[in-house]
C-alpha cells in the first residue's frame, strides 16, 4: 500500500514525490488515531451524551473503533484488503530504527486492545473511566509516536 502510487512523483500525479504521497498517509493515520481516540471515544465520555457515541443504534461502535486502528496497521503493514502484507513503512521505519518499528507494531496493538477492553455495548458503558481513559491515552500515544517519531523520518 505505501507505493501503491507509483506514479507519485511522476507527470500527472497528484504527489510531487513519493515522500509527498507517504507523509499524506502517515497525516492520515494520525487524523485516524486522534479522531477515535479524543472524537469517538472522548467526546462522549466527557459530554456522557449517548447521543453523541458513533454506531449507537447498530451497538457497533467498539467494532468500528477497533477497525479504524486495524486500517493504521494496514497503513503501516503496506497490508492490502487481501491481507498480504506488502511494502509498508514498517520496512522503512526498521531500516532507519529497529526500535522505533516494535514500538509503533505494540502502540497499534496497545490501542487495539485498549478498545477492546471497553465493556460493551459503549453507549451504556460511559462511565467505564479506566477502561475508557486507557483507550483514549493509548490513541494518543499513537498519535504523538507517528507526530513526533516516525513523520520526521519521512523528509524530502
Amino acid at each position: 500500500m505505501l507505493f501503491r502510487s507509483v506514479n507519485a512523483g511522476k507527470s500527472g500525479s497528484r504527489y510531487s514525490s513519493q515522500i509527498q504521497a507517504v507523509q499524506e498517509i502517515i497525516e492520515g493515520m494520525i487524523t485516524i488515531a486522534d479522531e477515535v481516540g479524543n472524537g469517538k471515544i472522548g467526546d462522549p465520555f466527557l459530554t456522557k451524551d449517548v447521543q453523541s457515541v458513533e454506531s449507537q443504534f447498530s451497538w457497533n461502535s467498539l467494532t468500528d473503533f477497533k477497525n479504524n486502528i486495524i486500517s493504521i496497521e494496514n497503513a503501516y503493514l503496506g497490508r492490502s484488503p487481501n491481507g498480504i502484507d506488502g511494502i509498508g513503512l514498517d520496512d522503512f521505519v526498521r531500516e532507519k530504527n529497529s526500535n522505533l518499528d516494535t514500538r509503533v507494531k505494540q502502540e497499534i496493538t496497545a490501542a487495539y486492545n485498549a478498545i477492546d477492553a471497553i465493556p460493551e455495548p459503549f453507549r451504556n458503558n460511559l462511565n467505564a473511566d479506566a477502561q475508557i481513559s486507557a483507550a483514549i491515552d493509548a490513541c494518543n500515544t499513537l498519535v504523538n509516536t507517528f507526530q513526533e517519531d516516525v513523520k520526521p523520518l519521512f523528509t524530502n
